[in-house]
């Protein structure tokens, strides 16, 4: 995967000590069999895994190279490249730094490489060849989506096992350059294979996105097609010259054979200009995807050409990539029926995804109905005592309007149903179909259509509720569903309501906020007896509150009401109890209240992510750090794909002064969610409580960049400048946030965190006062004594606020 200018003499002395050396050190664990291979980067080994009896390939650096990379970068980057989960990807099973040795672990795949074949047959058939691009751009698609580049695309890391590629050395490429940096120079190598380099790499840019890849894939699918790269030369510097310098050659004068559009299509892959390519792997699918068909098949004498599944589109997930095993095997072509959510393969389905059920009515105003219908259905089902996991609302909808097929959502999510549905109407007729997948077998499990009316559609959930687990062979309980418990109201149009509210209150806007409380409010005038409406006014309350978007004090009365009202119309509803426990916590500061509440609400219903959340952050501001910890990894895992699920991790382990980890955690977040303000923010403050000032300082002015201008952003990211060198920019802060103040409402302890980074002890202290004088929900962290306020913690003045709170003495 790298060319090597310096030549091969030192390499070749050195690979006999390598190999008695990797035996001495790795023989406990992968006891080496024999040499595979070996090139200008890496010797490849055949070795045997003993923890899991299989063989396994073994590649390891050569020793110039690993001395003069960054070894911890080095397996970070290995570490994120192992996470990819897709079946045409190579998995990367293992990693490690032994003896001054750098080295990674892939699965043993005994079959030819594209290269291999290639060098046997020159040319490929049309439809062979776009099956193996399109298998491999579906596994750079995959990867895009995820923010990773595989830098080194060519026929040697092109492998084939039944019939299907395999894309291997996935992110190594990456790995060396992000460790190496300018050491590489000094090795005589450079990233990349000149015949597949894209011009920008060839050029010695650094950065690079999916565009590279996509030249790679189409200099491959070039030479599949008419047996040589578009461009060669005598020497590395000839080829590259070449790429610069010269126009691609059309296809169709070496290949005749060649569709017209297929040559279009390989062409712009191939454009000088990264912007003139197709941007990801799946841009370049769906452009072969979309040749004529039937200009492929007459070219290839009639036999289909295009991949034998249709191509689909994998989404960025987190959850699902981040519990692979280390000893992951690779995914074969045929779904594994010991996949999706660990139950399938003995024949029991005890997982479930809801995909948002599609508004197929013509009308966006009903979007709050189907929304509210799926949101509804995901609720009941966390209820089923046989379901082990149900995936959340915010997983979930993050392929709201995408079309993806069930078995892909299932792999995503680690699932072994998914339930998908359409809303429709005619006049005053309203329909619903509804089908579940057995995902690990691929096929259909159940299926239904309700011809309703508009009030037994909101109401339809409960039927769902009961016909699902039903068909997933599940024993449900009569009382562990239905009844006016779940559904709270026995009035249509207050159930409507409140969906509305519900579906407005996920917005977190300011507006939203005052919508969804008028909903509320009509939704309770019409069923006074709402225990839901109660509890989701109490949620709005507290949200208003924590973002400050009116003084704590003026709204806390409202939250507290609203949840004692729910709970004496229904002690059994969970979000009656975590609403209650939300009171204590932010605003009544009555710790073991707190605890009672939330565990009551999780004991109610475990599988609620929203219970766990809030949970979890009670640990953690309690610093009870082995707890919170894994409440926050709980939350992660019913909510696989939520940005928030994993910003809560890195955020849980920043608050338990546990720095390294979060630094480590927020370096993974953003690569799931790369242009996310809010983990740059974390990441900031993490930075500076390591005393990495400069990059403190550029995580924080990349999360404003990314628009993180909240006064709670203003006031912590001001913080970080001050405490990392940069008073300027804590003063612009400080400006900004009082410019804010003369226009509306701001929570007085944003200014007590600034005053405090910026050193200011008495103005800190004045505004801690306020704060506690409005029951701001964000003094609620025992751990802000090591966050917000370290340089507090010996001013008495300071203690006596906390023991005001109820925080025991330091």
């Amino acid at each position: 995967m790298f060319y090597d200018c310096a030549g091969t003499d030192r390499r070749l002395e050195q690979v006999a000590d390598l190999s008695e050396t990797l035996k001495a050190a790795l023989g406990d664990l992968y006891p080496i069999e024999r040499e595979l291979g070996s090139g200008g980067m890496a010797t490849v080994y055949l070795a045997q895994d003993l923890k899991h009896q299989r063989q396994v390939a073994i590649k390891v650096m050569r020793p110039e190279l690993a001395a003069s990379l960054g070894t911890d970068r080095f397996l970070r980057e290995i570490r994120i490249s192992a996470q990819l989960n897709h079946p045409n990807i190579l998995t990367l099973i293992d990693s490690g730094g032994v003896e001054g040795l750098l080295y990674y672990v892939m699965p043993y795949v005994e079959g030819e490489s594209l290269r291999d074949r290639l060098e046997r047959e020159k040319q490929l058939p049309i439809e062979d060849a776009l099956q193996v691009a399109g298998e491999v751009a579906d596994a750079l698609g995959y990867a895009h989506s995820l923010g990773i580049v595989h830098r080194d695309i060519k026929p040697e890391n092109i492998l084939f096992q039944g019939g299907h590629a395999l894309v291997a050395d996935f992110g190594i490429a990456r790995a060396v350059a992000a460790a190496g940096g300018e050491k590489l120079t000094e090795t005589g190598m450079a990233v990349g294979t000149p015949a597949y380099m894209s011009p920008e790499q060839a050029s010695g840019e650094t950065e690079s996105d999916g565009r590279t890849d996509v030249y790679s894939l189409g200099c491959v699918l070039y030479e599949m097609l008419v047996g040589d790269p578009p461009f060669s030369g005598s020497t590395p510097q000839v080829v590259l010259a070449r790429k610069s310098l010269e126009s691609v050659p059309p296809l169709r004068n070496v290949r005749d054979t060649v569709p017209a559009a297929l040559d279009s299509a390989v062409r712009k892959a191939l454009a000088r200009l990264p912007a003139d390519r197709y941007r990801t792997g799946h841009e370049f699918i769906d452009a072969l995807a979309n040749i004529d068909e039937s200009d492929a098949a007459e070219a290839s004498r009639g036999v289909p050409w295009w991949p034998r599944r249709p191509a689909h589109r994998v989404l960025v997930v987190a959850a699902a990539v981040l519990a692979l095993s280390a000893a992951a095997v690779v995914v074969p072509r045929a779904v594994d029926t010991s996949l999706f959510g660990g139950a399938a393969a003995v024949g029991q389905l005890r997982s479930v995804a809801v995909l948002p059920f599609v508004n197929q009515t013509g009308d966006p105003e009903n979007e709050y109905l189907s929304d509210g219908i799926t949101e509804t259905l995901i609720g009941q089902l966390a209820q089923v005592p046989g379901l082990e996991r149900v995936i959340s609302r915010a997983s979930v909808f993050t392929y709201k309007g995408r079309d993806v097929d069930p078995t892909t959502v299932a792999q995503d999510l680690d699932v072994a149903v998914v339930v998908t549905g359409a809303m429709m109407r005619d006049g005053d007729q309203w329909s619903l179909s509804v089908a579940a997948t057995d995902a690990a077998r691929n096929q259909p499990l159940w299926s239904d259509t309700y011809e309703l009316t508009l009030d037994e559609l909101t109401v339809v959930p409960e039927r769902l509720a009961r016909e699902i687990p039903e068909a997933m062979n599940l024993d449900v309980p009569e009382a562990a569903l239905g009844g006016p418990r779940v559904r709270a109201t026995s009035d249509p149009e207050a159930q409507r309501l409140y969906l509305r509210a519900m579906h407005l209150m996920v917005q977190y806007t300011d507006e939203a906020m005052t919508q969804a409380v008028d909903y509320l409010e009509q939704a309770l005038d019409r069923d006074p007896a709402h225990a839901l409406a109660y509890s989701g006014l109490a949620q709005v309350y507290s949200m208003i509150a924590l973002f400050a978007l009116e003084p704590p004090s003026a709204v806390y009365p409202q939250a507290k009401r609203a949840a004692q009202r729910a709970l004496r119309l229904d002690d059994q509803l969970a979000e009656a109890h975590m609403a209650m426990g939300i009171v204590h916590q932010w605003f009544e500061w009555d710790w073991e209240a707190t605890e009672r509440e939330l565990r009551r609400a999780q004991q109610l219903s475990p599988r609620n992510p929203t219970v766990v959340a809030e949970l979890g952050g009670f640990l953690a501001a309690m610093d009870r750090a082995d707890e919170a910890i894994e409440v926050a990894r709980r939350w992660r895992d019913l909510d696989p794909v939520s940005q928030s699920a994993n910003t809560n991790v890195v955020w849980t382990h920043h608050v338990l002064g546990q720095y390294e980890q979060a630094a480590e955690e927020a370096q993974a977040t953003l690569e799931l969610f790369p242009n996310d303000a809010g983990t740059y923010r974390l990441l900031a403050l993490t930075l500076s409580k390591l005393e990495r000032a400069d990059e403190a300082v550029a995580a924080g002015q990349r999360a404003e960049l990314l628009g993180e201008v909240s006064p709670w952003a203003l006031a912590s990211l001001g913080s970080v400048y001050a405490r990392s060198g940069r008073p300027d920019l804590a003063r612009r802060n400080l400006e900004r946030m009082n410019a804010l103040a003369r226009e509306r409402f701001i929570d007085p302890q944003y200014f007590a965190v600034i005053y405090a980074g910026m050193g200011d002890t008495e103005r800190a202290l004045q505004w801690l006062e306020r704060a506690y004088d409005n029951r701001s929900p964000n003094l609620v962290c025992k751990c802000d004594n090591r966050t917000n306020f370290s340089n507090l913690v010996s001013d008495p003045r300071y203690q006596e606020l906390r023991s005001r709170m109820n925080y025991p003495a330091e």
